[in-house]
């Protein structure tokens, strides 16, 4: 997972603007790290190693990410404050060069901690670039025989736009205490590059290196803590029947034929979906009462798109008939997604 991101507009959010005729839905998820399985409870952040000329990084970013966790509260987290009373500055020192096995050693058997996260700051930089600009401009006056605004002729105005840019680079792995094994670690950096272009820019390269550091720590709590997320989906493309599947494509319709004894609902989630608990109903249109119920648990093994089987045959017999139902998709006990169909005669 890369997370590096560009962006000039960073400290303000980013927008993302749906077009067309997209129906977006949020959707609240749990986020589950890839190798999370609950087993750890008890970790120690370790100060990180500094590759970079810019001093105090080491302290300042695994003390960041030892009080988000804290915060997040998947786990128990000990700071590097409390390692160094538990492990002598050898030994410290040795696991901020990258090699933590005598940290392991030492932690093994003597606290509750049953892995350690450790990590290296790579890359912290910052430019700053200014580039001349010449601006040809017209001058106006007002013409009493016409009674218009007429150009009298043209002046330059030269100026510098200035561009600031920063990137902000790490990356980590957790190392479980009881036999030293990498249990993950970030397959490439997590970072953020920054920039801000303007005469003068709105922000300076230090409000843009802060923000890219927010970023990235937050960035290695969602990597290696459960998260709460909440992420937009369009409905149109994430929530639909078909009435057929074939050469691994589904047919989608939302007319469906009340002689038919089997069609789909089909679901398609990111993998950030994983292990998330969902559950889908059918309603015939403008009633309350429900006619089937699925519950299902994602898994981002499967294909991102997952058809399950219903029988509109039935579905009409216990709804009254032919006409239009509709399809919720829960999150927790709010629908957040709905799709609506036909079942004809």
């Amino acid at each position: 997972m890369n997370l590096r991101v560009i962006s000039g507009v960073l400290l303000a959010g980013a927008v993302l603007a749906a077009g067309g005729c997209e129906k977006m839905a949020k959707i609240p998820i749990t986020q589950y790290p890839e190798f999370w399985d609950g087993s750890i409870k008890v970790i120690a952040v370790t100060k990180f190693r500094n590759s970079t000329r810019v001093p105090g990084l080491d302290d300042a970013v695994s003390d960041a990410l030892a009080a988000g966790l804290d915060r997040n509260g998947t786990y128990k987290v000990y700071n590097r404050g409390y390692l160094k009373t538990v492990v002598d500055e050898r030994d410290m020192i040795e696991a901020y060069s990258g090699n933590a096995s005598k940290m392991v050693a030492k932690l093994k058997g003597m606290t509750d901690v049953q892995a350690i996260l450790v990590g290296n700051v790579v890359n912290c930089s910052t430019r700053t670039t200014n580039t001349p600009k010449r601006e040809t401009y017209p001058n106006y006056q007002y013409n009493p025989y016409t009674k218009q605004m007429e150009i009298a002729g043209y002046s330059e105005r030269e100026y510098v736009v200035t561009r600031n840019e920063v990137v902000f680079e790490v990356t980590a792995s957790l190392i479980r205490i009881v036999d030293g094994q990498t249990i993950y670690s970030t397959p490439g950096v997590v970072g953020y590059t920054n920039t801000a272009e303007g005469s003068p820019p709105q922000y300076d390269c230090a409000a843009l290196l802060a923000n890219a550091k927010n970023l990235t720590i937050g960035a290695l709590v969602k990597t290696f803590a459960v998260t709460s997320q909440v992420i937009e989906l369009d409905m149109n493309k994430s929530f639909r029947t078909a009435v057929d599947f074939y050469d691994g494509e589904f047919k989608y319709t939302n007319r469906l034929k009340a002689a038919d004894k089997k069609n789909f609902i089909v679901v398609t989630l990111p993998e950030s979906c994983d292990r998330n608990r969902f559950r889908i109903t059918a309603v015939r249109k403008d009633e309350r009462n429900d006619l089937l119920t699925m519950n299902i648990v994602w898994s981002a093994k499967k294909a991102g798109c997952m058809g399950y089987e219903f029988n509109p045959s039935k579905l009409a017999q216990d709804g009254g008939g032919p006409g239009k139902y509709v399809f919720k998709f829960y999150s927790g006990q709010t629908p957040v997604m709905t799709h609506e169909f036909e079942i004809q005669q």
